[in-house]
């Protein structure tokens, strides 16, 4: 199963992102979520997802910087 992290400065985004799509349909499994730029690189360096959805507008560092 691949993995996917969200980072999104915006917290009603995560349910809404969750209940896209049926994400175990296409063997992925989200792993995490965050609002801040610098928990989401901790997270994200901890984690190692697969695949990453990430906000440019976050607080802390933004999506740029962090990638």
């Amino acid at each position: 199963m691949r993995t996917i992290f969200v980072a999104n400065e915006d917290p009603n985004f995560f349910s809404s992102f969750r209940s896209l799509v049926d994400w175990s349909k296409f063997d992925y499994k989200i792993v995490g979520f965050s609002d801040n730029g610098t928990k989401a690189m901790g997270e994200i360096l901890k984690k190692r997802p697969d695949l990453v959805f990430i906000s440019n507008d976050l607080p802390g560092l933004a999506g740029i910087e962090i990638i």
